[in-house]
């Protein structure tokens, strides 16, 4: 996983005050940008963390265990970007206690891009060829797990989520 600078200090605080039910209550202003499977995809409006999206993972009962899934995580990135030739957005890790201090948290911390570059926006001002050429292009990199798992049959296989909304378009501004 690549090394993305993330202020732990503000991810505890974030943690220890936000309510998923009630994210307006924060004193950290976040703005939820997406629910995903098992996760919620968050951007803390808050100067130190304006380049970064957060995914905030399910709750773990011990940090073992979040340490635990962080390491299948980095195996996973690690996997696709070097074996299978995905390209994934640079992407760190970080485990923090839950609010009610009884669980933890993952966080994945990733490079924000615009919001106008994630597929399911871009697809809105696309013709219906380069919506053609988008799904294309995705399919092409879907191809790639699917040939690996081929060749790994038994021993590793991968799967990924191909929802247009997983998906960047890079050069794309706001």
């Amino acid at each position: 996983m690549a090394e993305i600078e993330v202020d732990r200090a503000l991810l505890e605080r974030f943690e220890a005050e936000f309510d998923p039910r009630r994210p307006e209550r924060c004193t950290i202003p976040v703005r939820p940008l997406a629910n995903g499977k098992g996760c919620t995809i968050l951007a803390i409006e808050d100067p130190r963390a304006t380049d970064k999206v957060l995914k905030r993972m399910s709750l773990f009962r011990s940090e073992a265990e979040a340490a635990h899934y962080e390491a299948i995580l980095r195996d996973y990135i690690s996997t696709l970007t070097e074996q299978v030739g995905v390209r994934v957005l640079p992407s760190t890790s970080l485990r923090v206690r839950s609010r009610s201090r009884r669980t933890w948290t993952v966080y994945i911390v990733q490079k924000r891009v615009p919001e106008a570059a994630i597929g399911h926006n871009v697809i809105r001002h696309l013709s219906p060829a380069g919506i053609d050429h988008l799904t294309i292009t995705i399919l092409a990199e879907l191809a790639k797990v699917f040939d690996f798992n081929k060749a790994h049959a038994g021993k590793v296989e991968l799967s990924m989520d191909g929802r247009i909304s997983n998906w960047a378009v890079p050069g794309i501004k706001q």
